[in-house]
């Protein structure tokens, strides 16, 4: 042993090892007091101190380890570096983080970008806000009003909970401040060209944020207003508006209970149960608010159906619902307004906008989607129904325009009668070819060797109609007497309602001139 000598058994120390060991202790103490009124002091402010890293020595006890002070919110504020200030404990060594597993292994993918992802966006605020840049659509008309109060009758957390996209999940908004305590999660969301923004989740109560209208359609003051202090929802205003009027209608208790159970947004759900209407937002930079930041928010993702893909798909929707063989029209064969206002009610909400205009009156574009569907769903044919969509000579416009005006009644037949369908779609392409050919007046004398003589001689009767016809209301209004001529015979054929007078089946093609014969007898002049 160094340092001092022996005497008599016991150990003397040197005069300097003694002053060392003494100073020592004397700053080991003053770093247990001042220590301890650090963690007074922090008790006060409400931060804590924990020991993260210990280890279990061989009393069983932990040793070591690396204390860290927590503030109110849980974030660090003293005890692993400045890149660790304002983080949580789980932005720190959870998955992504910057002290976390992949980070120590040097892998690029979350673990360094956490550094970054965990930059929350720049919230300070413009000098003004130009209200009309955020919102490109008029949220007034039926349609909007409708979106509104469908999401507030049943809000449903999993459509207005954690997503990548503006055009779906919690609404996102800019402006105004928030609590820090109401912020969680930092993520990235993309609108429907490939932007990228960066966003925070946030919880704050529905009355703090202006949606550009209420669901009665009137417009929000505080939303058209420049004062960058108010909180304003940039994309979902119907999903903002609906869930304040669920809050004040009394249907938002599940969507407030899925909030509270769900832990993606990130936010601590002390705060929220200490809240009265709160709704989830992601909260963006005012300065990623740019002039095109509504249209980006509001285009439709994906490709949009053509004629032909938007009119299977309304008829295959009409068809669930049993619609199509109840389709109400006028005389001329065409939907009533009525009609077209049911065939709108079974449309999504996301493409009731352009179906309805602001007095909530049908547009020409839901009154041209039904006629479609009602097209399709009579003559199942997809030349017609894309050439129904096309511009087209007289001749050829004549023709659909005729088709257009006999759909429902064919349609309403076909579902007990589909040969006839066959029999005058197979008619009317014939006749379109050939009036794109410019020998309309001659396809009824040309052979199709492809068929059989029965089957082609009913297909060149109908040819009658559209060869012969000077008008589409004429040519839609034989086309019903013959449809409703053949299902009778059909039906008679069917249930031998004419045996005991030896009844002898006619043709189709004899069906189709005598109904026509007699419908040139009830229209003479």
């Amino acid at each position: 042993m160094t340092g001092g000598k022996q005497i008599k058994g016991h150990y003397i120390m040197n005069t300097n090892k003694a002053r060392r060991m003494a100073q020592a202790f004397a700053r080991g103490l003053a770093f247990m007091r001042g220590h301890a009124l650090m963690a007074m002091d922090a008790n006060k402010n409400g931060e804590t101190w924990i020991t993260i890293g210990a280890e279990p020595g061989p009393d069983g006890k932990k040793h070591g380890g690396q204390p860290v002070c927590l503030n109110s919110h849980g974030e660090i504020k003293y005890g692993l570096g400045k890149a660790a200030q304002g983080l949580t404990l789980k932005q720190v060594f959870g998955k992504g983080g910057i002290y976390s597993k992949e980070s120590k292994k040097g892998t690029k993918q979350p673990a360094q970008a956490g550094r970054k992802d965990n930059t929350p966006p720049d919230f300070t605020l413009p000098e003004k806000v130009n209200p009309e840049e955020i919102q490109n659509r008029d949220r007034s008309g039926a349609a909007s009003t409708g979106q509104i109060r469908a999401i507030a009758s049943k809000p449903d957390y999993l459509r207005l909970g954690f997503s990548t996209t503006m055009a779906d999940g919690a609404p996102i908004v800019a402006y105004g401040k928030i609590d820090r305590r109401n912020l969680g999660r930092i993520s990235t969301v993309t609108d429907n060209q490939g932007n990228r923004t960066k966003v925070q989740y946030a919880v704050m109560e529905a009355g703090d944020v202006a949606a550009s209208h209420d669901s009665r359609g009137d417009k929000n003051d505080k939303f058209y207003s420049d004062d960058p202090t108010i909180t304003r929802a940039i994309a979902g205003n119907g999903r903002m508006a609906g869930l304040q009027r669920a809050y004040t209608i009394g249907t938002a208790g599940d969507y407030r209970e899925m909030l509270l159970e769900d832990d993606l947004h990130g936010v601590d759900p002390k705060v929220i149960k200490s809240m009265k209407q709160p709704v989830l937002v992601r909260v963006m930079s005012p300065q990623d608010v740019t002039a095109d930041i509504g249209d980006r928010s509001n285009i439709a993702s994906g490709l949009t159906f053509n004629a032909v893909g938007q009119a299977v798909n309304d008829v295959k929707r009409l068809r669930a619902i049993n619609s199509l063989t109840h389709a109400r029209t006028y005389a001329s064969g065409l939907p009533t307004v009525e009609t077209v206002q049911d065939f709108i009610e079974q449309m999504p909400e996301s493409e009731r906008g352009a179906l309805l205009d602001s007095t909530g009156h049908p547009t020409r574009q839901a009154q041209d989607r039904l006629q479609a569907a009602l097209f399709h769903a009579a003559y199942q044919s997809e030349p017609l129904t894309r050439l129904a969509a096309q511009a087209m000579d007289d001749g050829q416009k004549r023709i659909i325009n005729g088709l257009m005006g006999a759909a429902a009644r064919v349609t309403y037949i076909a579902e007990t009668h589909p040969q006839i369908r066959q029999l005058i779609a197979n008619s009317a392409e014939r006749a379109v070819e050939a009036a794109r050919a410019g020998n309309l007046r001659d396809a009824e004398g040309e052979r199709d060797m492809f068929k059989s003589d029965d089957a082609d001689a009913a297909e060149r009767a109908i040819l009658q109609i559209f060869t012969r016809s000077t008008s589409a209301a004429a040519m839609a209004s034989k086309l019903r007497a013959v449809a409703s001529e053949l299902t009778a015979e059909h039906d008679r054929i069917n249930t031998k309602q004419e045996s005991l007078f030896a009844y002898e089946p006619r043709s189709d093609r004899e069906v189709i001139e005598a109904a026509l014969e007699k419908w040139d007898r009830d229209h003479q002049k």
